[in-house]
């Protein structure tokens, strides 16, 4: 070549993508945004806003402090609490510690009226069951279980309520009991659109 004007070159559709790196612990992945911090964190004692049958606390041996427990809330009880303000968002994360206290059959929540979540907890030779307050039975034993369920959810607030059930083999809602802790809510933001 003689000179620089022998050849020549040009370019198209340059795109420059960055990835940010998931917050901690990883979202699920069906998630179709990136989780937000919690936008809301109940603990007790200390939370404040929730309705019901009962609002006194107990503590349940090594479970610890929680929302209901032995001989508060039984399997006709409930709990509620209406979060306001939630941030733009397509799905809603809602955690929590749901423990089973004797004959408790089973542990429900309800978002917006509908339900999201139901455990059946069984008897005996549950993994994971031990005693830790109430009657001590090796058929009922006490259990923790920890939720974490995400629904597509789009309002600026929701409603939602805990429960327990009765199975029809116990007599009285007497026969088990259920408690709350550590209820923590995120909502993913919709990923915005990428050009064709």
């Amino acid at each position: 070549q003689d000179t620089a004007g022998d050849g020549w070159f040009g370019i198209q559709g340059v795109r420059l993508e960055a990835a940010v790196s998931h917050p901690s612990p990883p979202a699920p992945p069906s998630t179709p945004g990136i989780w937000t911090s919690p936008v809301y964190e109940d603990w007790w004692p200390g939370a404040t806003g929730w309705t019901g049958t009962s609002l006194a606390l107990s503590t349940c041996a090594q479970f610890g402090t929680m929302l209901g427990g032995y001989q508060v809330l039984n399997a006709s009880a409930y709990l509620e609490k209406t979060f306001t303000n939630l941030p733009p968002h397509s799905s809603l994360r809602l955690r929590l510690t749901f423990t089973r206290i004797d004959k408790l059959d089973t542990g429900l929540i309800y978002v917006d009226g509908g339900e999201a979540w139901r455990h059946v907890f069984g008897i005996g030779g549950v993994a994971g069951a031990q005693h830790a307050c109430g009657l001590a039975s090796g058929h009922y034993e006490d259990l923790q279980v920890k939720v974490d369920e995400t629904v597509t959810h789009f309002a600026e607030s929701v409603t939602i309520r805990v429960a327990g059930a009765l199975s029809y083999w116990q007599n009285t809602a007497g026969d088990g009991w259920f408690g709350i802790q550590g209820v923590r809510l995120e909502t993913a933001v919709p990923l915005p659109a990428q050009p064709p």
